[in-house]
């Protein structure tokens, strides 16, 4: 199934909690976002004990795929792809939604197995993320729970569990306040559905989470302990903040919907019971997921996570206009002064690099503090292949590369060595002129040596003492030798 490069593509997902829609144009390599909708269905609450839709819930999804009805206008069928997960796939009457569906809505439903469903979030999530090594992608939803294991774009393993926050929150919270009991309850009946899938998963060090279960979840976390990572002393907090407070008051205060506040104490327990099952240290959420693995599965064959920040960072560095002569030279010079500081770890170099590249994106905002306005740019700009955090750190690097650090807690331990290299690098390559030379940079016992030429140069002793000023505020000592 493909289609046109620079054409329209519609993606809707009908989940057992919300039905989703996006329209993007697919413009080489990336998935320019041009439209999104979210209806809030609840289509797992309406099955009965028999496994029927009742008719509320059937309502309620043909009036929301009436809404969608608009974005899919006039587009051929090649260029829509509509699946259907969990609550779909096991209604006994299925078959009658979707023949009331085709009365209001042009395009067909396609139910997708669990399986099918998992690969499609994997794909999603390794678009919006540089899998380099193996990693499991977990998605909660409504009525299932979704794993992928891969590397790249290549899925290896892929399964579906039947518990979902939504038909967990119907069995074990039922209306009103969370409690322990259905915390424990809930966590109880999570770790036998994951019995058949535990063995199917070796431990990965690197866990993705998507859905809006982990994202709520990482929203709360940020606020509560100032990092989005998930840990499990972190949904120990979210059980003690959701058992003691009602949704409307956490909704008040941390901008979370009261819907999802209604269903967060499922998807927390559900979560629980995952991090003990397989041992998870940490999880991260991913901001792409099932919709844009559809949206991929109507293109003809991507690439790997590499390939696609590869062609986002071209296209910003083109819309900024970003000399990038100028840009290679300071990235040439960041990659020597790395090796000479001994900076190793894959990720920091990669993330200090790319702060290299774009350390002058702001510049056509304003010259004057253009390394706040490039920083803003990269935190909020559309960026394919790079998660959230990745941004994050590439735009704290950015704001940081010259003159004072406004933030220094803005910049993580790993990274304070590499912003050394990066200032260092920018600072030596200052005269725009190639093959200027990089200075010797070597750490000591009391702190970093940058050698200096006593001649007009690159860099001068001065330069070393205004900049010793500034990386004090990181605790790091800078001398000239």
């Amino acid at each position: 199934m493909t289609t046109d490069r620079h054409a329209d593509l519609v993606a809707i997902d009908l989940g057992s909690n919300s039905f989703h829609m996006v329209r993007v144009q697919h413009r080489d390599g990336e998935l320019l976002t041009r439209y999104k909708d979210k209806v809030r269905v609840r289509l797992a609450a309406g099955l009965d004990d028999q496994g029927y839709l009742d008719e509320d819930s059937m309502r309620r999804g043909l009036a929301a795929l009436t809404r969608f009805e608009s974005q899919v206008a006039g587009l051929p069928g090649k260029n829509v792809r509509v699946v259907a997960t969990h609550t779909l796939r096991v209604a006994k009457n299925a078959h009658e939604f979707l023949a009331r569906a085709a009365a209001v809505f042009p395009h067909p439903i396609e139910i997708v197995s669990g399986p099918q469903e998992a690969s499609l979030t994997y794909a999603g999530v390794a678009y919006g993320h540089a899998i380099d090594a193996q990693a499991t992608v977990v998605d909660i939803g409504g009525g299932s729970t979704e794993f992928a294991q891969g590397v790249g774009s290549q899925v290896d393993s892929v399964a579906s569990c039947a518990m979902g926050c939504v038909v967990y929150s119907e069995r074990f919270f039922g209306a009103g306040q969370a409690s322990a009991r259905g915390f424990e309850l809930a966590r109880i009946e999570a770790k036998l559905a994951l019995d058949s899938v535990a063995d199917q998963f070796g431990h990965s060090g690197r866990v993705i989470g998507s859905s809006g279960t982990i994202k709520a979840c990482a929203q709360l976390l940020s606020a509560i302990q100032g990092s989005p990572l998930i840990t499990a002393e972190g949904l120990s907090a979210l059980e003690t903040l959701l058992s003691s407070e009602a949704p409307d008051r956490i909704s008040e205060q941390f901008g979370v919907s009261v819907e999802r506040c209604e269903v967060l104490p499922a998807g927390v327990a559900i979560l629980q019971a995952i991090f003990e099952t397989f041992d998870i240290s940490v999880m991260e959420f991913s901001h792409v997921a099932l919709r844009e693995g559809v949206l991929l599965s109507m293109v003809p064959a991507h690439d790997d996570g590499t390939r696609v920040r590869t062609e986002a960072r071209r296209q910003l560095l083109r819309r900024f206009k970003v000399d990038q002569r100028q840009a290679k030279r300071v990235v040439s010079a960041v990659t020597a002064l790395l090796d000479g500081l001994g900076v190793e770890d894959e990720r920091v170099r990669d993330l200090t690099l790319d702060a290299a590249r774009f350390h002058e994106l702001g510049q056509a905002i304003q010259y004057g503090g253009y390394q706040h306005h490039g920083a803003y740019v990269l935190r909020y700009a559309d960026m394919a292949g790079y998660p959230p955090a990745d941004r994050e750190c590439i735009a704290a690097l950015v704001a940081a590369h010259r003159k004072k650090i406004v933030d220094p807690s803005s910049i993580a331990e790993p990274f304070r060595l590499a912003l050394v290299a990066l200032r260092m690098g920018v600072l030596s390559q200052s005269t725009r002129v190639e093959g200027t030379e990089v200075p010797p940079i070597k750490r000591t016992g009391d702190g970093i040596e940058v050698s200096v030429k006593s001649d007009p140069g690159p860099l001068v002793a001065a330069d070393i003492v205004r900049e010793a000023k500034y990386l004090s505020a990181l605790g790091l000592v800078l001398v000239a030798s």
